[in-house]
């Protein structure tokens, strides 16, 4: 089957999280040997150097072709419905240059309500089936912008099967949209395998890793770490990059945990499995998720968890892979770890590992993707 995927980019060293989501499960089509193309334009304001027009990166045997020419903040000078006829010109040229080098897919799947608007442009205009993924952390915010509702209103009604990472998302988008979905749930990506030669660190140790935003609430993760290490000599390494790192930092220092508290700053996937094969656990204090993928990544190395329930870990998470608790409770997250920490013997690695795997390890979730495009093609 060839597939193309539309999706919000490629992994690349200046860009490791762009696509990522996209990629891992564009790989694992592959490995089925599906024919898997990614399309995508570029339209972020970044300073760093980029290749103006297209750029093509061939890598375990998926193809991504990128466009870049002038960022989405210039275009909306000009207004809405230029900067929507920009995308789609963007994602038509994309689109021909890839049916011109492998020919008309058979189905088009997209990533991300934006990339979905656009995948519905290129299925009415050449008559394709169409499967969309959800998993955008905007649509579970309680409010939703106005301009991404009236997106989502167009859109999702002509998509030939809508999916969704999670319960919770699944039923959001069913309020908010009225629409039906299936649930797919993330993928662990190739690298996270559990390693039982990778020594742990010698200190227990606790890992957070995710986007240095406010609806992380690393605050909440530092405040419970703050009192479980004067239980449980302990250090918890930050994995992540954002605006909030300046108040953590002060949070820090406030505290005086500069020994015990490492902010390492961004970190490739490979890097980041490194990290978690040899910590202990992963603590996530998040206030929203849609899934959470550091999770299953986490849990596929081998680590419990402490999670909140935030909208993803709820639906995954079993009393023999960690604890849940509230959102915004940094005492009821401080006890869980205090728990967790007690009891750790109780916690099988490879048991925990093994389980991730079968649920979401690439072949699970790309047969499950294979059978859903099957039918979407009858």
């Amino acid at each position: 089957m060839r597939i193309f995927v539309i999706s919000n980019g490629y992994p690349t060293k200046q860009s490791p999280q762009r696509g990522c989501f996209e990629r891992d499960q564009a790989e694992a089509l592959a490995a089925l040997k599906h024919e898997v193309v990614m399309l995508s334009y570029d339209g972020r304001f970044r300073w760093f150097w980029r290749k103006l027009g297209v750029t093509t990166i061939r890598q375990n045997n998926v193809v991504s072709i990128d466009i870049f020419l002038l960022p989405n903040a210039v275009v909306k000078f000009f207004g809405i419905k230029a900067y929507q006829r920009f995308k789609h010109w963007q994602m038509d040229y994309v689109y021909k240059r890839a049916v011109k080098q492998f020919g008309r897919p058979d189905i088009l799947y997209s990533h991300f309500l934006p990339n979905t608007s656009n995948a519905v442009f290129l299925k009415e205009k050449y008559g394709l089936p169409l499967v969309a993924m959800e998993h955008w952390s905007e649509l579970a915010k309680e409010t939703i912008r106005p301009f991404y509702f009236q997106m989502g209103k167009e859109a999702y009604p002509k998509v030939d099967k809508l999916l969704c990472v999670s319960p919770a998302l699944s039923q959001r988008l069913n309020e908010t949209f009225g629409v039906q979905s299936e649930i797919v749930p993330n993928i662990v990506g190739r690298e996270f395998v559990y390693n039982p030669d990778i020594s742990r660190y010698s200190i227990f140790t606790i890992v957070s890793v995710g986007s240095l935003i406010r609806r992380k609430r690393l605050d909440i993760t530092i405040e419970a770490f703050n009192t479980v290490r004067k239980k449980h000599p302990c250090q918890l390494l930050i994995v992540g990059e954002g605006p909030e790192r300046q108040n953590i930092q002060a949070q820090v220092q406030r505290l005086g945990l500069s020994e015990s508290v490492k902010l390492l700053g961004r970190k490739s996937k490979s890097e980041i499995a490194k990290i978690y094969q040899q910590s202990h656990a992963l603590l996530l204090s998040s206030e929203l998720e849609t899934f959470s993928v550091v999770c299953i990544e986490a849990m596929a190395c081998g680590l419990p968890v402490v999670a909140t329930q935030c909208g993803g870990p709820e639906s995954f998470v079993r009393p023999q892979d960690g604890l849940l608790c509230p959102v915004g409770d940094a005492d009821a997250m401080s006890d869980a770890l205090d728990r967790l920490i007690i009891n750790y013997d109780q916690y099988n690695p490879q048991e925990i590992a093994a389980s991730c795997q079968q649920r979401f390890g690439p072949a699970t979730i790309a047969r499950q993707l294979t059978r859903i495009f099957e039918k979407s093609l009858l």
